[in-house]
């Protein structure tokens, strides 16, 4: 968290991999990724030898040298053990080696050099999945001008009318990829936790809470998920009060939506219960 305060949520993604063996160098050899990466050393010794861009002669961008003993002199040795934290930058060849004893490690790689355009492709993919249909044909033989004019006129149109469901399915996925950090697939927290009025909740302070209003509704995000209700100023103010690290009670809580209207009551319910299911607030 402290580190993305500085260079923000990567624009492509953020995973972790985990790599355990005994193998004496890295299978691929010298190679780069796309990504920056930090591997935080679980067990055994983890050696990273690591070169700048123009250190290493190669006509792949991604594939280094098969032997690489004749650059050693300009290599860079990191070495760690469990507890120890090895960074190297996207732009640096690198291969793991060992001397065959088992280690294992968990490395989190930042994406940052992908386009914001790539990293919304599955959202745009989706929305438009869902208005225009699955078909992979565009068209038959022999063609048709005029056919072929008319199937797309239709297309522009649907996509002209549903404009605003394909917007908000770019937010609600935008907003996701924010909160779940940048990741991309976030496991599912195992079962559900009891709507306990009498107790009193605050907010997960490692998790930040979105919501946007989108027309008439309100979109909410947390730790990579997220629901949308009907638009409700009670719900935007236990959010903005949740996010200053504010205690309240639930009765407290749901009270202040009853005082309104019923679907203010149930739109405060159904944030709670969605803000707890998906562990982004907790009891005091």
């Amino acid at each position: 968290k402290g580190f993305y305060e500085i260079e923000g949520v990567p624009a492509g993604r953020a995973e972790v991999d985990l790599f355990c063996g005994n193998y004496r160098r890295t299978h691929t050899g010298v190679h780069r990724d796309s990504a920056d990466v930090f591997c935080f050393v679980v067990e055994g010794r983890k050696r990273i030898r690591a070169w700048p861009a123009d250190a290493v002669p190669s006509s792949s961008p991604v594939t280094g040298p098969a032997s690489y003993g004749r650059f050693l002199k300009q290599s860079i040795c990191l070495e760690g053990e469990p507890g120890d934290i090895i960074y190297w930058p996207s732009s640096y060849w690198h291969v793991a080696e060992s001397r065959g004893r088992l280690g294992s490690s968990l490395s989190l790689g930042l994406y940052y050099g992908c386009g914001l355009a790539r990293t919304m492709t599955p959202g745009l993919e989706a929305g438009s999945r869902e208005i225009l249909g699955a078909n992979k044909a565009i068209d038959s033989l022999p063609f048709s001008n005029r056919r072929g004019l008319l199937h797309l006129a239709s297309s522009a149109e649907r996509v002209g009318r549903e404009s605003e469901r394909l917007t908000r399915g770019i937010m609600r996925f935008w907003m996701e990829r924010i909160t779940g950090y940048g990741f991309a697939r976030i496991p599912r927290p195992r079962g559900r936790v009891p709507l306990r009025v009498g107790q009193a909740v605050r907010a997960n302070p490692a998790s930040p809470i979105l919501c946007r209003k989108f027309n008439d509704d309100l979109v909410i995000s947390a730790n990579g998920r997220s629901i949308a209700i009907s638009n409700n100023r009670n719900v935007v103010e236990l959010i903005r009060a949740l996010n200053r690290g504010k205690a309240g009670r639930m009765a407290d809580l749901l009270a202040a939506g009853q005082r309104k209207r019923k679907w203010s009551s149930r739109g405060v319910r159904r944030a709670l219960m969605f803000l707890l299911d998906v562990r982004a607030v907790e009891y005091a």
